[in-house]
């Protein structure tokens, strides 16, 4: 089994985890990939936006049990958030509205009033463990530091308004920058086609997201999203796998296994 078939399987993952329909990461991916060839971003570089496109929210899942303690469905919450310039104001009434969802009146209220003075923490600490379970991850699967690194911007923010370090600019790894564009532009893309992909992009620029990479997405909108659309993601994806140094998967594998070496296909 390719590397590019163990990570695309577990971008699907990321699909149910945020009430996506399925490839809707593949298909992030395919956009972030083509965006990265328009910035003539090197070989090196676009590997990293391969891999961090793939797995950045791969740890999404990870604390269900503590989403849903203050959420209710963690699914619906996390389905909503491509909604929301998710910072501030903006962040907090979104968090309101979805603390004690499904909860009678009179406990929901009590649990927004625990929220208010105590949730935002619990949060934040949600944002740490994604990233660790990512970076985590990518190290068992013998993918280099940079890759490792990026995963931790994947809640970053151009404003610096995002977690859980509050990067800001290019302080932001570009793959992370590129995937958070993508994956946004492609919710809004599949509900409202060209337009309103270009409109969100552009009323989120310089705040969510990178100002240049939202100029170089909206001058080829058009075209990038028809292309999009034509595209067998999974078949592109697999296709466009990044070449890795020698043995490094095989490292990877060993490392998930415990250090048994790798099973033969029979």
């Amino acid at each position: 089994m390719r590397l590019a078939e163990i990570v695309a399987a577990l971008s699907l993952a990321t699909d149910l985890g945020y009430g996506q329909p399925m490839e809707h990461v593949l298909r992030s991916c395919c956009l972030a990939l083509r965006l990265a060839a328009t910035l003539g971003l090197d070989e090196a570089e676009r590997s990293r936006v391969y891999y961090v496109g793939l797995l950045a929210c791969v740890g999404c899942f990870a604390d269900a049990h503590e989403q849903a303690r203050w959420f209710g469905d963690d699914i619906d919450l996390k389905a909503d958030m491509y909604d929301v310039d998710f910072a501030g104001l903006p962040m907090m009434a979104f968090m309101m509205r979805h603390v004690g969802s499904g909860e009678p009146p009179l406990p929901r209220a009590r649990r927004r009033l625990a929220f208010m003075t105590g949730g935002r923490h619990d949060v934040e600490g949600m944002y740490v463990t994604h990233c660790m379970v990512a970076g985590t991850l990518a190290e068992r699967l013998g993918l280099d530091a940079g890759v490792q690194s990026a995963l931790q911007h994947a809640y970053e923010r151009w404003d610096g308004k995002g977690a859980p370090h509050g990067l800001k600019g290019e302080a932001v790894a570009i793959s992370a920058r590129l995937m958070r564009l993508a994956r946004t532009v492609e919710v809004f893309y599949r509900r409202g086609g060209v337009c309103a992909a270009v409109e969100v992009a552009r009323s989120r620029r310089g705040s969510e997201f990178d100002p240049r990479l939202v100029d170089a997405f909206c001058d080829e909108a058009a075209a990038l999203l028809e292309e999009l659309a034509a595209t067998e993601c999974w078949d592109a994806i697999i296709a466009a796998e990044p070449a890795l140094r020698a043995g490094a998967f095989a490292r990877g594998r060993r490392s998930l296994r415990g250090g048994r070496p790798p099973l033969r296909p029979t």
